[in-house]
């Protein structure tokens, strides 16, 4: 069945049949791991295959696998409602688990024609739409990823980009983190898009191509920034504060590498004073050291955007509810 018609099943429980290692690699977001081969296995009889040929290979296939713990896997999934499994590109992986799974009485069985290859397809074109997005932007510390939290509590379409990424964009913004791979994040984020398309309009955090090592998807990032922006500001002990709240108890070694990183751009001397102040806990005074670098940098970023899709906010002495009805009812 072709990917389009499968994405669009209700209730479908997504089998991914591929090796573990592939599985890490990248897989469609609601699949789960039922390999047919063990990544050993699957080295295996690729080799056979390269020497002995086809007939060779599956015959060596058929030797290795346990089709009882397969069997096993499979009755965790629910018999009433729909399977959809995929292999690499729609062969006899899936065709062999999807063979397995009507004999144990699952009526509703799809295979994903192309297989993962049709999904990063279609990952692609989620990119290429034109999706009609908002952008929540302030300096750092001002709370947007809070407010994007808000406002998907009140019933607004968001996709928190760090969230799928593992990573809070800043040097900082990895610390504690295991990021995805590149491939695995656009997976992510692709299926966020579809999920969130039939709504009016899709919020998401102003952000650099970059965040941490994964890179946004260049259409979308372009998408982004031909979107109006909305830019969060207030006082900065208000935000030395919140970034204070949210890395203060993080291990003092990890800041220190973080600080570290940022040492050709903020100079020696700056470095030096704020690894000092971190030493001697003036977390305030350090992050004042360290927004002089973060603001200049977001400062000049916002200058090379057009104007007229800038609306600033003020948010300072305003309450939570004041500022989201003015987010979303600012055109």
């Amino acid at each position: 069945m072709d990917i389009e018609e499968c994405v669009e099943i209700k209730e479908a429980q997504w089998i991914d049949v591929r090796s573990p290692l592939e599985y890490a690699e990248g897989h469609f977001q609601l699949a789960e791991n039922i390999f047919l081969f063990s990544d050993e296995t699957r080295a295996l009889v690729g080799t056979v295959y390269k020497q002995k040929g086809r007939q060779e290979a599956i015959e060596r296939a058929l030797s290795l696998v346990d089709f009882s713990e397969i069997a096993f896997r499979l009755r965790k999934f629910s018999l009433e409602k729909p399977l959809v499994i995929y292999c690499a590109r729609g062969g006899m992986r899936s065709q062999g688990v999807g063979f397995l799974a009507e004999l144990l009485g699952y009526n509703k069985v799809f295979l994903v024609s192309g297989g993962y290859k049709s999904i990063r397809k279609w990952n692609r074109d989620q990119f290429e739409k034109k999706y009609k997005l908002k952008i929540l932007g302030g300096r750092t510390g001002v709370g947007k990823t809070h407010y994007l939290s808000l406002l998907q509590g009140i019933g607004e379409n968001v996709i928190d980009l760090e969230a799928l990424a593992s990573h809070k964009g800043s040097v900082f913004g990895g610390i504690g983190k295991v990021q995805p791979t590149q491939e695995h994040f656009e997976n992510l984020l692709a299926y966020a898009l579809f999920t969130k398309q039939r709504g009016d309009c899709i919020w998401v955090e102003d952000e650099s191509r970059f965040i941490g090592k994964v890179t946004i998807p260049e259409t979308f990032f372009c998408r982004m920034r031909e979107s109006s922006l909305w830019v969060l500001e207030t006082l900065m002990e208000a935000r030395i504060q919140r970034i204070c709240d949210d890395y203060a108890s993080e291990e003092k070694n990890e800041l220190t590498k973080a600080i570290e990183k940022l040492r050709k751009r903020l100079g020696s001397v700056s470095t030096g004073q704020a690894l000092l102040c971190l030493e001697q806990n003036d977390y305030k005074k350090c992050c004042e050291i360290l927004f002089s670098h973060y603001d200049k940098r977001y400062d000049y970023d916002l200058s090379k955007r057009e104007s007229f899709f800038i609306n600033k906010l003020e948010i300072q002495g305003k309450r939570e509810e004041e500022v989201l009805r003015e987010l979303v009812e600012k055109k």
